[in-house]
């Protein structure tokens, strides 16, 4: 087929001899210079006699350049020893032909990939009759062959360097060609460190061979879907190696006819993940009973969670509140200003303004609570609030106790006016009555200490109001000879008397005891004191109606002059409390009753 090519030549490179005419070898030569594969004759030196238009193409040279050119002088170094070896071979007739892959320099200088294949034609003979190079370009495989192992190469060098481990299997299949066992074609170092064991110790080896039986039951389906549908798969396994227990991150995907699996030691992790999930158990707890409601809320001011102290005081459940508005919530529903207000609160939280003021917030039962309220951003490294805590301690006994101190307070300031008036009042006119400053000392001493026996009695009480019949034992009983406990009868169901009450009802008791040891029933051996009361028959009034009604005593006498008792007794029940009091000076004894506001409804 090589007739088109040219002259013959012998085995030692003598003339050519004789061929066929021009005209038959026609057709050839035009097969010849238009192949798609470069074709050219090489002469015994290595030389090329002649090639093809591709041959030249792939060369980066013109057909006419070629011949003569030795193939020698433009073939890359590293492939030159080999190319002669068979070369030689061919010439020696040890071989017919040989093929390699080989670099030849362009004129350029740029370097050219090609397929070679060599053949030589021999005589009948035996004699070299001529040699022919067929070459095709394969600079684009050998560039994609190369990328790709250069690719292996530093793929490779992460596995065998990386702290993660990284293992390939093949799928082991029975004979109906289902999946029985995973074989090991590939491990790292890391890998084989963590079962602690040599990498050629574990090549080879099955997936069942080398975990435990619990843990091959778990993932051998795993990895079977794996291989056969093609979708990797990630999760976290708790594995047991024989020298330690690890948490592993694993990853598998499919190779081939099997998977690679890669995974990372997380054991830090998890027992940082458990610790953290026990700290916030411990932090739930300890908020969940602290004194006082607590939360969580986004920079926009949505719930995030709260404590168990706050969903208590409203009667809902975390799912209630969760995942909305504050001041959409059941605490703030009872008063839409309040929730204006507390809009615009967050708002300053969220550029970093801490927030506190005594708020008001509905309660389970749509009771009323007022709190300590306070906002309180959260701020991470760049100064940017990334979460705000709101928390209310329960204030309202606080509250309740202030006001109460402060009406106290005005209270004690309007008895001590009232008092001192009073004592102005007392000691103007018991100086006006007294014989002798002897005289005056005793009366005025005694209704001082009326006026103390009442704010006594206030004190130890309720602090605020007395009951009736412990202010008559005080003014009364002290004024009876021998303790007065048969000289003085008193009856009456239990009946409060409020501050004012008490007191300007305290000063009329003393003033009628006194006037009864000096003038009346209690002047006598066998004189008596009947004081009885009760509340009015309308309840709507609040009044209370005490009589005094003495006996046995000396006959009695109509005053012929007005003196302060009766004006205590006038200004104590008319003016002071509104009430009213009837005196009459009957022969047996004096009797007396009065009406006036017993408490405040």
């Amino acid at each position: 087929m090589m007739r088109h090519i040219g002259r013959q030549v012998d085995a030692a490179g003598g003339a050519p001899s004789a061929g066929p005419s021009p005209d038959a070898d026609r057709p050839f030569e035009e097969a010849f210079d238009n192949a798609a594969v470069g074709m050219a004759h090489v002469a015994p030196d290595g030389t090329w006699l002649r090639g093809n238009r591709r041959f030249a193409e792939i060369l980066g040279h013109q057909p006419e350049t070629l011949a003569g050119v030795d193939f020698r002088t433009i073939t890359h170094p590293e492939d030159l020893e080999r190319d002669l070896t068979l070369f030689a071979q061919i010439l020696e007739g040890q071989r017919n032909s040989y093929q390699l892959d080989k670099r030849y320099y362009r004129p350029d200088g740029s370097t050219v990939w090609t397929s070679l294949t060599v053949g030589g034609v021999r005589n009948p003979n035996g004699s070299l009759s001529h040699v022919v190079a067929i070459l095709t370009d394969i600079t684009e495989k050998k560039q994609v062959e190369q990328a790709l192992a250069e690719s292996e190469a530093r793929l490779r060098a992460v596995h065998q360097t990386s702290p993660d481990g990284f293992i390939v299997y093949t799928s082991v299949r029975d004979g109906n060609g289902e999946i029985t066992d995973f074989r090991i074609e590939y491990i790292n170092p890391a890998s084989a460190r963590a079962a602690g064991e040599a990498v050629s110790d574990i090549i080879g080896r099955t997936l069942r061979q080398r975990v435990p039986a619990d843990y091959f039951t778990e993932m051998f389906d795993i990895y079977v879907r794996v291989v056969e549908t093609g979708e990797p798969w990630q999760g976290e396994q708790e594995y047991e190696w024989p020298t330690q227990k690890a948490w592993y991150r694993i990853t598998a995907a499919k190779v081939g006819d099997g998977f690679a699996v890669s995974f990372a030691d997380i054991t830090d992790a998890k027992r940082a993940e458990t610790a953290l999930q026990q700290r916030d158990e411990q932090l739930r707890n300890i908020l969940d009973n602290v004194n006082a409601a607590i939360g969580l809320l986004t920079p926009e001011g949505i719930v995030l969670d709260v404590n168990e102290v706050a969903l208590d005081s409203a009667g809902v459940q975390r799912s209630d509140v969760v995942g909305r508005p504050f001041w959409d919530t059941y605490w703030w529903s009872h008063d839409a200003e309040a929730r204006e207000h507390l809009k615009e609160a967050i708002a300053k939280a969220a550029r970093g303004e801490a927030f506190r003021e005594d708020l008001v917030i509905r309660c389970r039962g749509d009771a009323r609570m007022v709190v300590d309220f306070q906002l309180a951003p959260i701020m991470n490294e760049a100064g940017e609030v990334i979460k705000i805590v709101p928390s209310g301690v329960n204030i309202t006994e606080r509250v309740k106790s202030e006001t109460h101190r402060e009406m106290l307070v005005n209270e004690l300031s309007h008895r001590v006016k009232n008092s001192l008036a009073t004592v102005q009042t007392i000691a103007s006119h018991t100086l006006r009555e007294a014989s002798d400053l002897e005289a005056f000392r005793e009366t005025f001493i005694g209704r001082l200490m009326a006026i103390s026996k009442c704010h006594d009695l206030l004190v130890d009480t309720t602090r605020r109001n007395a009951d009736i019949s412990q202010l008559v034992r005080d003014q009364v009983l002290p004024y009876a000879p021998g303790g007065g406990e048969n000289r003085v009868r008193m009856s009456g169901p239990p009946l409060t008397l409020s501050p004012e009450a008490s007191h300007a009802f305290g000063l009329v008791l003393h003033e009628l005891a006194t006037n009864a040891a000096k003038y009346g029933a209690m002047s006598s051996e066998s004189g008596q004191i009947d004081i009885k009361w009760n509340s009015a028959p309308n309840p709507t009034r609040h009044e209370a109606v005490v009589t005094w009604v003495e006996t046995g005593g000396p006959p009695v006498k109509p005053p012929t002059r007005r003196g302060f008792g009766s004006v205590l007794i006038e200004q104590s029940l008319v003016h002071t409390l509104g009430g009213h009091a009837a005196i009459e000076y009957r022969p047996e004894g004096l009797w007396a009753q009065f009406r006036f506001r017993k408490k405040e409804a």
